[in-house]
């Protein structure tokens, strides 16, 4: 028989001995590996495209401004990211100071109170144009071909210096300063962030024509390690017409320093995994091409020029107030994208409208069938979770291998 005292020590032996037993099986015993928690939703997010504006800043200054101030006025609405203007911003080169005034306050519009000193509403990028340089010039014995010489009024109005040291965290740079073959980069090359879906992406503007000293400024770009697996957009004036067909120099006004878009496509846009998408403008109405890069990934060009456009009483072409939206849709793995004039507050179709003068070409053919590339409204196929997965985070360590440690 035990006595109170042995009792008591059993007891107690045998509950310490279970709690040792337990802890063994929690610390001993193989543990699985957590899952990875389900990705959270993606809200969709908007990129904005502002072709050609030239025919505004020369006659109708008004309709430029409708556009930077729409999407001011809408950018919490559709959650507008980012805004690329893609060139010929004047008509007349350096010569008119009214065109430049009317650029630079439809752009200042995207600033808090209109001030380009101020943090800005929506960060963008600015691609220089052929009209946006100081003068053209005819080459010798030639009609048809001409260069472009000189861009010290783009520079004053839109360079480096509208913003550097501003404080501007989205805007990333430019090739002010970096020299090649001789060649020293003044600023016309330029890079800038944007957040969209959880992720940072890159987008750069390519100076007209793609120079030498262009291409490699942007190859050191890529090459840096943050950059290297960042979703990333080119905006350029000129690259591609409305045919699907990549330029020359002579059509981009380059023959003197540039590549031909063949050119600049295999030297750039197709050797970049994270290049997804190149934007253009100068020629044609619309166009959409997809291609493989080198390593089988699509890469989407689009290119949109409205300039011939007009609205009944119009005296001059100028566009009619078309821009588009590029509305990307990760959980559809997708891009909506929408062509909408806020001078006529209309969205357009595919259908055309009209009259025919104002509203981009009807997109089907005389059998009912959409044209490739010339639609209005359409559907981009692109998986921005899968191509651009983020870090998966570090798994926390078992309760086993922090006992061993």
């Amino acid at each position: 028989m035990l006595t109170g005292r042995l009792r008591t020590h059993v007891l107690l032996g045998g509950v310490a001995l279970a709690a040792l037993l337990a802890w063994a099986a929690l610390t001993l015993a193989p543990t699985r590996a957590a899952e990875p928690p389900a990705p959270p939703a993606v809200k969709p997010f908007t990129v904005a495209l502002l072709p050609d504006p030239q025919g505004y800043t020369e006659f109708y200054p008004k309709r430029f401004t409708q556009q930077t101030q729409w999407l001011v006025d809408h950018r919490r609405e559709r959650n507008i990211v980012f805004v690329s203007m893609l060139g010929d911003i004047v008509q007349n080169f350096s010569k008119r100071k009214n065109e430049w005034r009317a650029a630079t306050q439809a752009m200042n519009l995207l600033h808090k109170d209109g001030d380009p000193a101020k943090e800005v509403l929506i960060p963008y990028g600015m691609a220089i144009g052929n009209h946006d340089y100081d003068r053209k010039q005819w080459i010798r014995g030639t009609k048809k071909a001409n260069i472009v010489l000189g861009a010290k009024t783009w520079l004053k109005h839109f360079g480096p210096i509208r913003f550097r040291d501003k404080g501007f965290g989205w805007y990333g740079g430019d090739d002010l300063g970096f020299r090649h073959e001789g060649a020293v980069g003044v600023g016309l090359n330029t890079y800038q962030y944007f957040r969209g879906g959880g992720r940072t992406f890159l987008h750069i503007c390519l100076e007209l024509g793609g120079p030498e000293g262009g291409i490699a400024w942007i190859e050191s770009l890529l090459a840096m390690e943050k950059h290297r697996q960042m979703p990333t957009i080119i905006s350029t004036h000129a690259y591609m017409d409305g045919a699907g067909t990549k330029l020359s120099k002579d059509r981009m006004w380059r023959r003197d320093v540039g590549n031909t878009g063949q050119a600049i496509w295999e030297r750039l846009f197709s050797k970049h995994r994270q290049i997804f998408m190149v934007v253009c403008g100068h020629t044609g109405i619309q166009q959409y091409l997809v291609e493989k890069n080198a390593f089988g990934q699509d890469v989407h060009t689009i290119m949109v020029c409205y300039t011939a456009k007009r609205i009944p009483g119009d005296k001059h072409r100028n566009g009619a107030g078309w821009m588009n939206l590029l509305e990307f849709q990760p959980a559809q793995k997708r891009i909506h994208f929408r062509t909408y004039s806020p001078t006529l507050d209309k969205w357009a179709t595919n259908r055309g409208g009209e009259p025919k003068t104002a509203y981009p070409p009807n997109a089907y053919d005389d059998n009912g069938k959409l044209k490739p590339g010339k639609q209005s409204d359409f559907y981009i196929d692109f998986d921005l979770l899968g191509r651009f997965p983020l870090p998966r985070p570090a798994r926390s360590a078992s309760p086993a291998s922090r006992a061993a440690g």
